[in-house]
């Protein structure tokens, strides 16, 4: 029970540091050829931009449905580093875990000069390496929990609380109070067992002090009986020696 309830705990201690892999992602607006063109930008990289709107509106709304996914998936913990490419109806697409991050359009593969798999590629890898970089947030965030952190030792978990959003703190609280339920148990059943161990122990101290005084008892009538004995054999020697000096005075008589 104890090994299952320790296993637990480490797979939601890993759970909750999942949650708190936050990106730093952003729509950025460049200027090209006199065009406002989007761009995805995670921890400070430029890691796609969209030249053409696809299936949406404009190249605006397609970045903006881009960057919700993106926040998505990774306030949902999941790595978006591990985005993969994946072919379907004859169009690359980027997937996180089967959620769609972006896809390849006839427009892009015009725009970039290049083909729908190897621009996907590239997209992909610049998301995954950027994805690797620590977010300005988050080293801005250490560098002031750290300073911090002697004196109160709780900032940083109040600190990661609030970065999280509403999602992302239920899930957290959820995980957090089912850590404490399991330290909970953990402890009520290690001192249960403690109590039982030590109850066995005085039961079976106390057994065989009722199996000493048993034989102490046994002993001290042993001893009586000997000592009872040893009185009528030194009786019966009496009466015959008595016996005997009669005997010989007749005789002399």
């Amino acid at each position: 029970m104890l090994k299952k309830c320790l296993m637990l705990l480490l797979c939601l201690l890993v759970f909750t540091g999942t949650v708190f892999s936050k990106s730093d992602i952003k729509i950025h607006t460049d200027l090209i050829n006199e065009r406002l063109v989007p761009s995805i930008v995670i921890n400070g990289q430029t890691v796609l931009q969209l030249f053409d709107k696809g299936s949406f509106d404009s190249t605006f709304a397609r970045a903006e449905n881009i960057y919700s996914t993106l926040m998505d998936v990774d306030e949902k913990g999941l790595d978006i580093g591990k985005i993969r490419i994946r072919l379907y109806k004859n169009q690359h697409m980027g997937m996180v875990h089967k959620i769609k991050i972006f896809d390849v359009t006839h427009g892009d593969i015009i725009a970039n000069g290049t083909t729908s798999y190897t621009l996907g590629k590239q997209w992909a890898a610049n998301i995954k390496n950027a994805a690797d970089i620590p977010s300005e947030s988050s080293l801005n965030a250490s560098n002031g929990i750290s300073q911090k952190s002697n004196q109160f030792p709780l900032m940083s978990f109040f600190t990661v609380l609030n970065d999280l959003n509403f999602f992302s703190f239920l899930k957290y609280a959820f995980v957090f109070t089912v850590i404490q339920i399991l330290i909970t148990l953990y402890v009520v059943t290690y001192f249960l067992r403690k109590e039982r161990k030590e109850y066995r122990t005085y039961n079976r101290t106390l057994h065989q002090v009722d199996h000493l005084q048993d034989t102490v008892s046994f002993l001290k009538e042993s001893i009586k009986k000997l000592n009872h004995t040893l009185d009528l054999e030194q009786r019966s020697q009496g009466n015959f020696k008595e016996e005997k000096e009669k005997d010989q005075k007749q005789v002399v008589l």
